[in-house]
């Protein structure tokens, strides 16, 4: 689903990727690839994440049908409003509830917390990625969070990380999890800290290796998870 909205953003956005220097290169822009391919593509995908979603609880099957017609309308928010990377949280968080419903059967604080840390780290990963365009969206006619906070990117940056942060402890008191959990925590924040405060916001390699390295964070919080329990 994740790569279904992929093909579905660069479908939506192929005329404003042409305009825009990072993202020309992109298949669609470019024209390496035709809308029928991508069409057909993603046809591909949606269909192969409709029969996983086939085999799971009927009330999982329902809440997968509710946000599908949300991750098509995500590409559009760009348009709409100066929070597009917000409602990308709210969607691509959402199979944090799913699975935890899927597995438990009905949604309690846990989850809702884990899917509150997910939204506020979403927004502010995927702010750092909108600014490395903010001029040219700007001149688009396009609206982020990176244009609405262009001036106070470093403290917006760390609001979003410190409530994601906050919750993560939230859960760990709510489960009653050891002393390493809380340790392991304070060192990913410490590491959020450093990572904002070495921040160029007028290097967009600076940037983009910042959004990338936001890839281990989710490690970082699974290895809390499960050491926490000991």
């Amino acid at each position: 689903m994740r790569s279904a909205g992929c093909v579905i953003n660069d479908l939506a956005d192929q005329s404003f990727d042409q305009k825009v220097e990072r993202t020309k290169t992109r298949p669609l822009a470019a024209g390496a690839l035709t809308k029928h391919q991508a069409l057909s593509f993603l046809v591909l995908l949606l269909g192969g994440a409709f029969l996983i979603l086939l085999q799971l609880k009927k009330i999982t099957i329902l809440m997968g049908f509710f946000f599908l017609p949300l991750v098509i309308l995500y590409p559009f928010m760009k348009r709409w409003t100066y929070w597009p990377q917000l409602f990308l949280g709210l969607v691509f968080n959402g199979g944090i509830l799913m699975a935890w419903v899927d597995g438990k059967g009905a949604l309690s604080l846990e989850p809702l917390l884990l899917y509150g840390a997910g939204i506020f780290w979403t927004l502010g990963y995927d702010t750092v990625y909108g600014y490395q365009d903010k001029e040219e969206d700007e001149g688009l006619g396009l609206k982020s969070t990176a244009l609405l906070f262009k001036d106070q990117l470093k403290p917006f940056l760390l609001g979003c990380f410190s409530v994601m942060i906050f919750l993560l402890i939230s859960i760990g008191v709510y489960n009653e999890y050891t002393k390493i959990y809380y340790g392991i925590l304070i060192s990913l924040y410490s590491w959020f800290i450093y990572q904002v405060w070495f921040l160029n916001s007028n290097d967009k390699q600076n940037l983009l290796a910042l959004f990338r390295n936001q890839k281990w964070v989710g490690f970082w919080v699974l290895g809390a998870i499960l050491l926490g329990r000991i």
